[in-house]
């Protein structure tokens, strides 16, 4: 069977790698690599002072794995993943609420998640940069919507009224401007959802893996960190099989989404996980396409 691997963590960091390396380390010149397997990769792109590795590091390894597929270079739209993410965080949010995170963070599960309700267009079509700048700075968007949802769960008019959802999104339509209900792309048209199809990206050609000791094995669980608001699941694995999984997926061309949770609090602990595609693993190493910018 084929398999297509993609590491993802609980929540925030998150990079695409590409190619594995020998690492041999000298005084005078620093980390130096030897590369022995190179696969496709678009080039980086920067998610600037935005909390969203988690879309950026995702879209880049779908983006990858459309290369390996024979498929044209594409570049996806990363804050239509987040424009989308944010609104089905609002709505479980108050939902629950309040009694769950709600912030820029997320998960790998999200961007595949996002795509199948919603679809995908292109970055040139949907850039999300609707406010003033040419990178994305994300500090007061992310205030504006998080005391939106707080003044909504604190239920002023003792009942929810029938806008709110409808002036969240006017926040994010502001800030990162309206999704086009159609669009042309290289002479055709397409909507969101057309456009994923055309690409062929389906959640259900991955599986999420991931190795944690405090559930079992071979099974999956969701993962307990706040960005995983989803309460998306992982199959657990032994930490060596999770290792060899990966040595397997790039050794046979496909790259791998490694991300971690990189909350600093005592009682949170780093994840690794991995996201397999049916269809064949890999191995790994070089940094590939995307990359956070701390």
């Amino acid at each position: 069977m084929n398999c297509k691997f993609f590491t993802i963590a609980c929540a925030l960091l998150s990079m695409s790698f590409c190619s594995w390396a020998n690492e041999n380390k000298t005084d005078s010149v620093g980390y130096q690599f030897t590369v022995t397997k190179e696969l496709k990769t678009n080039p980086v792109k920067d998610q600037s002072r935005s909390g969203t590795c988690w879309s950026f590091s995702t879209l880049s390894f779908i983006e990858d794995d459309l290369l390996r597929q024979g498929k044209p270079a594409v570049d996806l739209s990363e804050m239509f993943i987040v424009r989308n993410d944010y609104i089905e965080k609002a709505i479980k949010y108050v939902r629950m609420h309040g009694d769950i995170a709600f912030s820029a963070g997320g998960s790998a599960y999200d961007v595949l998640y996002i795509i199948d309700k919603y679809g995908i267009v292109p970055e040139e079509v949907y850039t999300g940069l609707n406010y003033g700048t040419d990178k994305h700075q994300h500090g007061e968007l992310d205030a504006i919507l998080k005391g939106y949802v707080d003044a909504i769960i604190a239920n002023p008019n003792k009942k929810l009224s029938t806008a709110w959802l409808d002036g969240f999104k006017a926040v994010l339509d502001t800030y990162l401007g309206k999704v086009p209900e159609k669009f042309t792309y290289n002479g055709v048209e397409y909507t969101p959802q057309s456009f994923a199809k055309s690409l062929g990206i389906k959640a259900s050609d991955y599986v999420p893996l991931t190795s944690f000791t405090h559930h079992d094995f071979y099974k999956p669980f969701a993962i307990e960190v706040p960005d995983n608001w989803l309460w998306s699941e992982y199959y657990n694995i032994p930490l060596n099989e999770l290792m060899e999984t990966i040595d397997y997926a790039i050794d046979k061309g496909f790259t791998v989404m490694w991300a971690s949770d990189v909350h600093s609090f005592p009682t949170r602990r780093s994840s690794d996980l991995v996201w397999n595609r049916i269809g064949s693993l890999g191995k790994i190493v070089k940094i590939g396409k995307r990359r956070r910018t701390i």
